[in-house]
Parts: C-alpha cells; sequence; structure tokens
C-alpha cells in the first residue's frame, strides 16, 4: 500500500466513482467524507493512521476526483 492507499474505481447507476482504501479488508470499515471543494487526498493522514484497526475507504464526491 502506498502512503495514498490503494486506488480503485466502480461503477455505481452507470457513474464512475473513485475510492481510495487503507488497511486490510478484513477490518471493521471506516468511511470518511469530504466536504465541499475537497478530495479523498484530504483525509489520507488520518486514514493512514486509522488503517491500523480499520479498512478505511475515502470516496471521491462526484466531481472532485
Amino acid at each position: 500500500m502506498t502512503p495514498q492507499g490503494r486506488s480503485a474505481f466502480v461503477r455505481l447507476r452507470g457513474l464512475r466513482f473513485h475510492l481510495r482504501h487503507f488497511g486490510a479488508a478484513d477490518a471493521p470499515v471506516l468511511v470518511l467524507l469530504h466536504g465541499w471543494l475537497d478530495t479523498s487526498a484530504t483525509w489520507v493522514e488520518v486514514a493512514a493512521a486509522l488503517a491500523a484497526d480499520h479498512h478505511v475507504v475515502v470516496p471521491d464526491q462526484r466531481g472532485f476526483g
């Protein structure tokens, strides 16, 4: 895993979304959402710290990543 997390793309209702994943896939899941004018990169340091005990998923909201 890079310090930026593992990047993935998913399709929901025909739209493509970018996600960053941190931590083990079998750990308890935390989802972190960014605010207006931010991106998933806003959470990189926090997500990396939480990844020791959680699978952290950070989506980019449409139009921001």
